[in-house]
């Protein structure tokens, strides 16, 4: 930035920042995907149906 614009970065905390929460809002959306995966594959190697059905009603009759 120096080079360029004639800032001086070192004096400000904000790119360190900028990318201390770049690379921590990487690392929160990479595990929040991993902790998808192995829930998903948790849930589907337990050979259970998704849902069960209570009733099936016959509205056929009515009209």
């Amino acid at each position: 930035m120096k080079f360029v614009y004639g800032v001086d970065m070192t004096g400000n905390p904000l790119l360190y920042l900028s990318i201390l929460f770049l690379l921590t809002g990487g690392q929160f959306i990479s595990m929040g995907l991993l902790g998808e995966i192995i829930s998903r594959t948790y849930h589907e190697s337990q050979n259970k149906s998704i849902y069960f059905v209570k009733e099936i009603l016959d509205y056929s009759k009515e009209n």
